[in-house]
């Protein structure tokens, strides 16, 4: 056996041993690995060498789920702001989804985040039971402690501190280091650009053993104001900085304790102020766009987050991304500095090519960074992560909330019940609570929703003028553009659905009564900052209306052979957006109050404005309503989403003459719908039956308030 591949696997595995990671490829049988190498040694030189390439470097293995990835990284960033914000107490899997609006997570995915993932990420620390929170790597609270520690590195020869780890550590890190002044000195690290913080210490004196005069290789520095070292060089008789090999020192010379202490063994610049000659080796490591689920096999750069010669750590925002079903955010698996953008703003980027690269200080740094699955996910886990129907009250009847959130709410002596949660499925969370408080301090006002770029819905009674829209400028030659992104998967998906045989239907409805109840209780929801439009009752009555008609809330087969009936509402909203059509949805609507479905309206409409809805919000929804009555026109002939078998598209609000039951003429806001539905699961009575249910609700309004759960 080649004694220097022996050798090439031993330091692997004992690399490996040394920096786990959070998944690792399991390792083969022993036996299989003699095999293997006995199976190298038949192979010519060129082919061994890559053989060998292929087994032992990580960095040949294909690309992984930025899905996961993605969670991962906003739960370690979420576990870090809480740490800096004085909250210490973990958090069990559930909590930490709910906090940071992740649980739509499968169970898969929570089995690896609980058991893998966060239990062998370094910044994360685990307690028994499966609790987490934040592990800093220095303990320290205030300025007195990061003083104390700065001068305990001092005291120890340990050298300094890097700034990032401080800032992530210490909790008001900025203020307490200005407060330290002139205590503490700052110091760039040459490979990086970081900067390093030393203690001041004001009693340290400059000294070198003249036996060691012209034959040093380093020597402790204090600052690094460089006109005071050559002027040191220079009465020294040092007039080069070049390796001079090993010092002789004349052994019977009595050496200074203070000049053995410098000759003790060194690490890095960041432990130790030295001022030397070693040349620094880095390592350039590409980081390429890894698989994000869902099919995806090409993204348009939207953002770019970092720029050429930026300094990054784990889990730094990179890029934003567009695929043709949402907008996805890349984040860095590597601490480093950026020397390369591979593309720019609107360029296109296939699945596992290069995006950045980035520097890291060595090999075994790049290795010791977060490693996933080391091949493409399965077309198992492309799927869309089950959408688990999380109820708003648990089974013991209490109001879903973090234990941090309960603990505010009793020290304030506040009733969960009397807060109105904006988390999903009507979580409270610590601002509802805050929220909640300052009502208490000043006059409750309306506060306005986030602008959104989409059209609002109907607002009064009153018909809407028409206000024309800012024309384009004027084309003054031919233009071509490409079809991408939300453009791209509507032009895919509205050519699929239009391959479905549509049955339409329709209907008006008059909403007098509707417009009575919205207007009382849009002054109770404004108490809350909650925008109540006549969307949210709209989208109720449907979820009410499926309870009775579930074969409009389902899907069918490729083949037609099998229909699936969805347990959960999850009613998507067809919105103009500027970037296209986009089509998110709001999750298990049968279990959401009024008030809680306006609060996750609101929120899509915002992001969707901002090109920011998630894969989440995009995915999994299983019944559509269109307002496009919001722009104008009265009837509409909706086309069926995918895996969808009914759509609803609502008219504009008229007000026409009605007949009242007197048979007087009076004054009707009467509102039309088109329905589509997939005529090869669903017939025409059953449709017009549906719709009737649907009507009456929200033509009785008090009807739907007595069946909502």
């Amino acid at each position: 056996m080649d004694p220097e591949l022996v050798k090439q696997r031993t330091a692997f595995l004992k690399r490996a041993k040394a920096n786990p990671g959070i998944e690792r490829k399991k390792r083969p049988r022993q036996d299989e690995a003699d095999d293997e190498l006995d199976r190298l040694d038949k192979l010519d030189k060129k082919a061994k060498s890559e053989r060998v390439s292929q087994m032992f470097d990580y960095k040949s293995t294909s690309g992984t789920s930025q899905y996961k990835f993605s969670i991962l990284s906003k739960i370690v960033r979420y576990m870090k702001d809480r740490h800096l914000q004085g909250d210490t107490h973990s958090l069990n899997i559930q909590e930490i989804l709910e906090e940071t609006g992740q649980t739509d997570a499968g169970p898969k995915i929570r089995h690896w985040l609980a058991n893998e993932a966060l239990p062998n990420n370094p910044k994360i620390e685990t307690e028994p039971g499966q609790f987490f929170k934040f592990r800093p790597k220095y303990q320290a609270k205030d300025r007195k402690s990061l003083r104390r520690l700065l001068e305990k590195y001092d005291q120890e020869s340990l050298g300094g501190i890097l700034e990032v780890d401080i800032k992530e550590s210490v909790p008001n890190a900025e203020k307490h280091l200005k407060n330290l002044n002139d205590q503490i000195i700052y110091v760039r690290r040459p490979q990086d650009k970081q900067r390093v913080i030393f203690y001041n210490d004001k009693t340290f004196e400059f000294k070198v053993d003249e036996s060691l005069q012209k034959l040093w290789r380093s020597i402790p520095l204090e600052g690094t104001d460089e006109k005071k070292i050559d002027e040191y060089l220079e009465k020294q008789g040092i007039h080069a900085m070049t390796t001079m090999g090993e010092a002789t020192i004349n052994r019977n010379h009595q050496l200074s304790t203070y000049i053995r202490h410098v000759l003790a063994p060194r690490q890095n610049f960041v432990k130790n102020r030295y001022f030397h000659t070693t040349s620094y080796c880095a390592e350039i490591v590409p980081f390429k766009l890894a698989d994000i689920g869902e099919g995806i096999r090409e993204v348009t750069i939207t953002e770019w987050h970092v720029k050429e010669g930026d300094t990054v750590a784990q889990f730094d925002a990179l890029c934003d991304v567009q695929s043709d079903k949402a907008t996805t955010q890349i984040s860095s698996r590597y601490d480093g500095i950026v020397r390369k953008l591979y593309c720019g703003i609107d360029d296109v980027v296939l699945v596992g090519n290069p995006l950045v690269d980035i520097e890291v200080e060595d090999e075994e740094s790049s290795q010791s960074q977060i490693d996933f699955d080391d091949q493409v996910i399965s077309k198992s886990s492309q799927e869309p992560a089950e959408v688990s129907s999380v109820e708003q009250f648990t089974s013991g009847g209490k109001i879903l909330a973090t234990p941090a959130v309960r603990r505010l709410a009793v020290e304030n002596s506040l009733e969960l019940s009397e807060i109105a949660g904006t988390g999903k499925q009507g979580r409270v969370l610590k601002e509802d609570v805050l929220r909640y408080l300052n009502n208490f301090t000043a006059k409750p006002k309306e506060v306005a929703s986030p602008t959104p770029a989409v059209p609002k819905s109907v607002e009064t009674m009153k018909p809407s003028t028409f206000v024309p829209s800012t024309p384009a400028a004027p084309l003054t030659a031919d233009k071509k553009e490409p079809i991408k992104g939300m453009k791209k998967a509507m032009v895919k998906s509205m050519t699929n659905a239009l391959k479905i045989p549509h049955f339409g239907y329709k209907d008006e409805l008059e909403l007098s009564r509707l417009i009575e109840t919205r207007n009382e209780l849009k002054s109770l929801a404004s108490k809350y900052d909650v925008k109540l439009s006549f969307m949210p009752f709209f989208i109720k009555a449907a979820s009410l209306a499926l309870l009775e008609y579930p074969q409009m809330n389902a899907s069918v087969d490729e083949k037609c052979e099998n229909i699936l009936y969805y347990s959960n509402h999850n009613i998507s909203l067809a919105l103009d957006s500027p970037q296209g059509l986009i089509v998110p949805n709001i999750k298990n609507v049968q279990n959401l109050s009024l008030l809680q479905v306006a609060v996750e309206l609101n929120r899509l409409i915002s992001l969707g404005g901002e090109g920011k809805l998630g894969q989440d919000d995009l995915s999994g929804g299983t019944f559509t309503l269109s307002n496009i009555g919001t722009i104008g026109g009265t009837y509409a002939f909706p086309i069926l989403m995918p895996d969808q078998v009914v759509i609803g598209a609502l008219g504009k609000l008229r007000k026409i003459p009605v007949f009242d039951e007197n048979e007087n003429v009076k004054v009707g806001n009467v509102m039309n719908v088109s329905w589509s539905a997939d005529h090869r699961v669903v017939d025409g009575a059953s449709i017009a039956r549906f719709s009737n249910v649907w009507k009456n609700y929200l033509e009785n309004p008090e009807s739907m308030l007595l069946n909502m759960k």
